[in-house]
């Protein structure tokens, strides 16, 4: 069975968001009393209808590159399926391929592995936080390149994917100052533990951040392991010259 990664990869775009439209066209002219489902992993049949599809964008707020998204009636802020390669489809099987060469770390390229990006981090990785977005907030921009967060599926973890994604991060700006989002969890406390380690002429460029990443709103990522470490609050193989 071929899944929309696999799908995608010749689609552009524009093509994705034409199909999407037409289908939302074709949704003023269904019957409201019949309406389709989408059947999820645990069996629930969602049902499909104006007062519950829209399109998000794939880009925090930025509507310009969109998907049209399926919502629980329970949950109008959490999509619970994708409308890709003209069906729907449960975010469980957006995150499947067919592709057995499709393992570990993947740069995205496609279409189809941006949207996978934007399951795992708009989806999962925040599926228990509700956000609401006003108009001040939308004109705000981070004072410095900020990563908002890493997911390593739990089969995956202890393989160094995380450092991998930590380092093509880095490498992708030439800013002296990068950010990764405020609050860091332990496990990636180690991971910048262990990139200092090989960089350790990087002390200074990485930065926990909070708000929109403003001088006072970070602070040096170095420092707080060091003083963590010290303190017997956080325990580290990882060292480096302060």
């Amino acid at each position: 069975m071929e899944f929309p990664v696999d799908g995608l990869v010749s689609v552009s775009q524009e093509n994705l968001e034409r199909s999407a439209q037409d289908y939302m066209n074709s949704l003023l002219h269904s019957t409201p009393d019949s309406p389709q489902h989408l059947t999820l992993a645990n069996n629930t049949q969602v049902p499909i209808g104006l007062s519950n599809v829209g399109f998000v964008p794939l880009y925090g707020a930025n509507m310009r590159q969109k998907v049209l998204a399926l919502f629980s009636q329970q949950d109008q802020f959490t999509a619970v399926g994708l409308y890709l390669l003209d069906r729907w489809w449960s975010l469980e099987n957006i995150l499947k391929t067919a592709d057995s060469t499709r393992d570990g770390a993947v740069e995205v390229e496609t279409i189809g592995e941006r949207i996978v990006l934007y399951v795992l981090n708009r989806v999962v990785y925040r599926a228990k936080e509700i956000s609401s977005l006003c108009s001040s907030f939308l004109t705000q921009r981070y004072h410095i390149p900020v990563m908002d967060s890493i997911f390593v599926r739990k089969c995956h973890r202890g393989n160094g994917l995380g450092l991998q994604m930590l380092e093509n991060f880095v490498d992708s700006f030439k800013e002296e100052c990068l950010g990764l989002r405020y609050p860091l969890s332990k496990a990636m406390y180690k991971v910048c533990g262990k990139y200092l380690s090989l960089y350790p002429a990087h002390r200074d460029l990485l930065w926990e951040v909070e708000s929109i990443g403003g001088p006072s709103q970070r602070t040096n990522i170095a420092n707080k392991i060091h003083t963590m470490a010290t303190s017997s609050m956080f325990i580290t193989d990882f060292k480096w010259k302060m």
